[in-house]
């Protein structure tokens, strides 16, 4: 499934957004303003953007230009939030080039329909498949899919959040309070939520099983995992297109 940067002058906005898309199985990562968003582009590599015309840093217009100008990058969609009837036409009218920039008024509907049309136009762009490992725990990022010593394991889109969260972290420890932001959203970080974080976690340790004795418990802190993370990077699809393909093959770049 197409992965999706979000990148809005509302932090509650891009959770709902980003709740929104989740549902029709996109995949979506957020950046908070528009330089983190350039950042967030090259190193996620996404199919499509949304970015808000009055993000703040660089506005959406400005991270068009941006891509536009960067032959790896130009053909990435970027579409533009505005909550005003006048700047659709003003924005596209600027708008036009080698890539592709749609702005749309602010619907969740209208939003969905503009997202998946840009997406039937544009390929995905697969130059960039990432692995994550971790012990016996494999992450494929792209098709959310992770194996424990080659076994598929089945996960919510929460719990997939939360060990992507603590994988991460790259062994850094992680509040619950991270962890609430991090999965659950801004809005969601009060005391009466933060047992929801060990709830959730005991079940991704069920259901990692030897993969989730990794996940260790930090007392009064919160939690972290205990092995080394490596992020396996590919020049193409992933090996025989499976996410407990081995990474050992030419093409692949590794960092920690």
């Amino acid at each position: 499934m197409a992965k999706i940067l979000v990148a809005l002058e509302s932090r509650d906005l891009a959770w709902a957004v980003k709740a929104a898309l989740e549902a029709r199985d996109f995949v979506v990562v957020l950046a908070p303003e528009g330089v983190a968003a350039l950042s967030a582009i090259r190193r996620e590599q996404p199919d499509l953007i949304i970015a808000g015309l009055l993000l703040p840093g660089l506005t959406g217009l400005d991270i068009w230009r941006h891509l536009a100008s960067d032959p790896g990058t130009s053909a990435v969609p970027v579409v533009i939030l505005t909550g005003r009837a006048r700047d659709p036409d003003t924005v596209v009218g600027v708008a036009v080039g080698p890539g592709e920039a749609r702005a749309v008024r602010f619907e969740f509907a209208e939003l969905v329909r503009t997202v998946e049309a840009v997406l039937a136009r544009s390929p995905p762009r697969s130059a960039a498949v990432e692995m994550v490992r971790a012990g016996p725990v494999t992450v494929d990022l792209r098709r959310r899919r992770v194996t424990v010593h080659a076994q598929t394991v089945r996960l919510t889109s929460r719990e997939f959040s939360l060990l992507r969260a603590l994988l991460d972290a790259r062994g850094r420890v992680q509040t619950r309070e991270d962890l609430l932001e991090a999965v659950w959203g801004a809005a969601e970080v009060r005391p009466a939520r933060v047992r929801a974080v060990d709830v959730y976690i005991r079940r991704l340790r069920m259901k990692l099983a030897a993969g989730g004795q990794q996940i260790v418990t930090v007392r009064h802190v919160g939690y972290r995992f205990a092995v080394a993370v490596e992020w396996i990077t590919f020049g193409g699809e992933l090996p025989g297109g499976s996410a407990g393909a081995d990474p050992g093959t030419a093409g692949a770049t590794k960092r920690r």
